[in-house]
């Protein structure tokens, strides 16, 4: 994620007072057009790369989108929406759960925006329980190629 802004003096600063500001705001508006392109660019890229993935993420809130879907980060912090739904529960076995804020949940990346995730999920989870599922899927994995 990246939070780009045209420049302008910021009067407790070193430049403040001692360096002229002489490019025109025209220039300075190109230039964070331009820097914005090579951002996006690149984030579409590593949404790419995310898109099949599972992750762990952390609802917190409601989506600024829509009323119908939950938004969480995972440990990168990056924003995943997800639909509000069932989903198994794989720390207790319940068949289906009602997923609410503070949960975490496993998902599967679907597709977003250059910095939004978008998922469907799998299952109610847990730190712990991820992790383990992880290191498994991961010894299984390395068994199979041995």
């Amino acid at each position: 994620m990246g939070f780009l802004f045209a420049y302008s003096m910021r009067k407790k600063t070193h430049a403040y007072h001692k360096m002229q500001d002489d490019v025109p705001q025209a220039e300075k508006i190109e230039r964070l057009k331009q820097l914005n392109s090579v951002f996006d660019r690149k984030a579409e890229e590593l949404l790419q790369l995310n898109i099949g993935r599972e992750e762990l993420i952390l609802i917190d809130r409601d989506s600024t989108k829509s009323s119908e879907d939950w938004a969480g980060r995972d440990n990168g912090f990056q924003t995943t929406v997800i639909p509000k739904t069932s989903v198994p529960c794989g720390v207790t076995g319940a068949e289906s759960v009602e997923l609410k804020k503070g949960d975490f949940v496993k998902v599967k990346i679907t597709g977003g925006t250059s910095r939004t995730l978008k998922g469907i999920p799998i299952e109610r989870s847990s730190i712990g329980l991820y992790w383990r599922q992880q290191r498994d899927a991961d010894a299984q994995r390395h068994s199979l190629r041995s």
